[in-house]
């Protein structure tokens, strides 16, 4: 489990929150949940756009390591290759680590910004110099600090590993190198996957182990899901048409472009471009909660002649436009439509106040869906005004830790 602390941050002057599979954020108006919500959507986001970018594509080793250290890493990189254990000092990953989370602070610096729409040191609560972000785990800490009079955030601590590192050729899949820790007495065990080790990176590896069970937990995305979500939806077609128009006229008059927070902008992107993804590994979860939530079915085309896709409701055998059905069925067809096309199993998903505008009978469904989510590896961050859900969610947890025969008697 990761605890976080954030001090001076907008209106939150200081809050400390234990980040679970799925974390509740509750309160009143103005109390700092979507502050709260945003800072660890752009945090998550960051590191896995650290990892799989930047580190995967752009680290050059001999840039990082001393010379020693360089010829050591040689040496345990042929050592997986050749089926043997690889022993790997703590030096080696500490030097990684730091890079990484250099990287991580630039990367968070610029989504803070896009996500809130505002530089993050004007986002320091006013009155204060400066504001801080800490994360901890059982292996240590890392303190994100940034100040009003200074444009980038910086990286003040970071996790250390002291003990040797074994890296041991396996089967299994990726993921299980992030899974797969086990404290002994050699040091810690880490499997790599077998169908990797012909042509491995082994800075990826230890990146992965630095962000893992060490460091902070690797997840590959952080969607986000805006309160505004169903008027956003409603009318996603005039503001991609107006965009459009907007871009035809590029060069010959001046466009003035009208500002959308980040959440919002990416909120819109993703519906924009969802009808070219296929179905994920969960839409099965999507589709077991479809008729049940929505009572239809949504569908969503691209049409070729047109800047956005269609989106439609089914029911009864007939299609109905956005704007001819009901608010419930725009604030739960989102989540359905992230679900198909958008979450994995190594996701995190933001959703503010998934109750809204719900029927509390749908409430209750909405809450076992985010629970779902979650027993399928999904990190879920909600915020929410409602005690009543918060009741919703807790008996959904509940619910799901019994065996069927005890929840059909439940039931």
């Amino acid at each position: 489990m990761q605890k976080i602390e954030i001090q001076r941050f907008g209106p939150i002057k200081q809050a400390e929150i234990d980040v679970s599979p799925l974390t509740v954020l509750i309160g009143p108006n103005g109390s700092g949940k979507s502050y709260t919500a945003k800072l660890l959507h752009s945090y998550y986001r960051s590191y896995g756009d650290v990892l799989f970018r930047r580190v995967t594509q752009k680290t050059k080793k001999e840039e990082l390591l001393s010379e020693d250290q360089y010829d050591a890493y040689e040496e345990a990189l042929q050592e997986l290759q050749n089926g043997n254990e690889a022993h790997v000092d703590p030096s080696i990953i500490n030097a990684i680590a730091e890079f990484v989370y250099q990287e991580m602070s630039e990367k968070l610096d610029r989504g803070i910004t896009s996500t809130f729409s505002s530089e993050a040191h004007d986002l320091i609560t006013e009155g204060r110099r400066k504001t801080r972000f800490d994360i901890s785990t059982e292996f240590g800490g890392t303190e994100i600090s940034f100040w009003r009079e200074d444009e980038n955030i910086q990286t003040r601590q970071f996790p250390e590993i002291n003990d040797r590192v074994v890296l041991v050729p396996e089967g299994g899949g990726f993921e299980e190198v992030a899974t797969g820790t086990k404290k002994e007495d050699r040091g810690y065990l880490f499997e790599v996957p077998e169908d990797a080790l012909a042509d491995i990176d082994l800075t990826t590896i230890l990146a992965v182990l630095t962000l893992s069970e060490i460091g902070i937990g690797i997840r590959t995305d952080s969607r986000y899901l805006p309160a505004a979500r169903s008027g956003l939806l409603e009318s996603h077609k005039v503001i991609s048409q107006g965009a459009f128009d907007m871009l035809s006229h590029a060069g010959i008059e001046p466009i003035e472009v009208p500002a959308f927070s980040g959440e919002v902008k990416d909120y819109l992107n993703q519906i924009v471009n969802m009808s070219n993804k296929d179905e994920g590994e969960l839409s099965d979860i999507a589709d077991d909660y479809e008729q049940d939530l929505l009572d239809g079915e949504i569908k969503i085309e691209q049409k070729d002649d047109r800047p956005y896709p269609e989106i439609k409701f089914l029911q009864l055998g007939r299609e109905f436009p956005l704007h001819l059905i009901s608010t419930g069925v725009l604030e739960t067809a989102p989540l359905i439509l992230y679900t198909r096309y958008l979450l994995s199993s190594d996701s995190t998903l933001v959703i503010e106040e998934p109750e809204a505008h719900l029927h509390p009978e749908n409430q209750l469904k909405v809450a076992h869906f985010i629970v779902r989510l979650s027993n399928a590896g999904v990190r879920v961050i909600v915020t929410t005004h409602s005690d009543f859900f918060l009741q919703q969610l807790s008996h959904s947890i509940r619910l799901s830790q019994v065996n069927e025969k005890s929840r059909m008697i439940a039931n």
